[in-house]
């Protein structure tokens, strides 16, 4: 009977640090969110919506690969900061959409956009649990990938090349 009541007692106590722990790089996201608004909101003001994309994705690289390859909690918290700049996302195209809209009314131009990105919202957890099943560092490597290729993107392309098709098109 006492063996079992100490068990009881170690679960519950592993369940509440596993919550804790939970919560706590959580927190480090929200903060990571937080300071990088701030900074990349600034970079973007001064260099440009391009410039802003371009540190977003970076931090987003950044926090993958130490997700990866981080063999720590220290480690770990210094990649959920650098995560938490993915919310910085719904401020540049805030500032950006309204001058490609054209004649389309904001509403309707701002419904189309989170449509289109709220898809791969919805489809990336599932998706991201498909490739966690498959191999634990998959889903990490993938956001790699597309943060690195996204990246180089927007450093190698011309600043209005999306832009001269949209208005070719009206």
């Amino acid at each position: 009977m006492r063996t079992i009541d100490r068990d009881l007692k170690l679960l519950a106590l592993a369940n509440v640090l596993y919550a804790t722990g939970l919560g706590l790089y959580s927190s480090l996201v929200a903060l990571g969110s937080v300071a990088s608004v701030q900074a990349i909101g600034r970079l973007t003001d001064h260099w440009g919506a391009r410039a802003g994309a371009a540190s977003v994705l970076g931090l987003m690289l950044m926090g993958s690969l130490v997700l990866l390859v981080g063999a720590s909690p220290g480690m770990w918290a210094v990649a959920m900061v650098c995560c938490g700049a993915l919310d910085t996302f719904r401020y540049l195209p805030t500032m950006i959409l309204p001058g490609s809209f054209g004649h389309m009314p904001l509403p309707w131009g701002y419904a189309i956009f989170d449509t289109v990105t709220g898809v791969p919202m919805v489809c990336g957890a599932m998706l991201g649990g498909l490739l966690y099943r498959t191999a634990f560092a998959l889903p990490f490597k993938v956001a790699i990938v597309l943060a690195g290729g996204l990246l180089l993107l927007t450093i190698l392309r011309g600043p209005d090349t999306g832009r001269r098709v949209v208005q070719q098109a009206d």
